[in-house]
């Protein structure tokens, strides 16, 4: 084998070994994260432990997150009344984009930016590598679901029944 095939194998087997090995799994204990909101005020996952926690990783620039939207403004309104917070962690690196996007089409959750955007290390730890991404996360903390079916999936909301009964 030529020494560029063995340095490149050497490459694939340690980003693929070090991305199972901090990826977290339904069970486990979730990673706290800080992301800001737009006064930047900084939220932490403990900020809401205590309750349900829903989360959708998205941006401004992403079409399926878009299409997700009026879907997650009906699950939010649906369950407002239950023990359960709804947010969304923006990676849009452009603030001035992610702010006017949220000013224009505010769904009723929680909006917060990951400042490390696309590169957060909260996201490495769930590896999400597309997005949207939904993950549930219970009042200890503990994740559910880490990746959640989207709110356009009826498999959201029987779901979110069973749990919220």
């Amino acid at each position: 084998m030529g020494k560029i095939k063995q340095i490149l194998l050497v490459i694939f087997l340690f980003i693929t070994s070090s991305s199972f090995a901090i990826k977290i799994s339904d069970g486990e204990k979730a990673a706290n994260w800080k992301a800001v909101d737009v006064n930047g005020k900084i939220h932490s996952l403990s900020d809401y432990k205590g309750s349900y926690i829903m989360i959708d990783v998205w941006a401004s620039w992403c079409g399926p997150c878009k299409q997700e939207m009026p879907y997650f403004a009906e699950i939010i309104k649906k369950y407002s009344s239950k023990n359960i917070k709804f947010i969304s962690i923006s990676v849009d690196a452009n603030k001035k984009k992610w702010e006017d996007y949220i000013k224009k089409e505010d769904v009723g959750s929680i909006q917060l930016r990951d400042p490390e955007n696309i590169r957060s290390k909260y996201l490495a730890k769930f590896g999400i590598s597309r997005i949207p991404r939904f993950i549930i996360i219970d009042p200890n903390g503990i994740v559910l679901k880490s990746e959640a079916p989207r709110p356009s999936d009826p498999k959201l909301k029987m779901l979110l029944n069973k749990l919220l009964k």
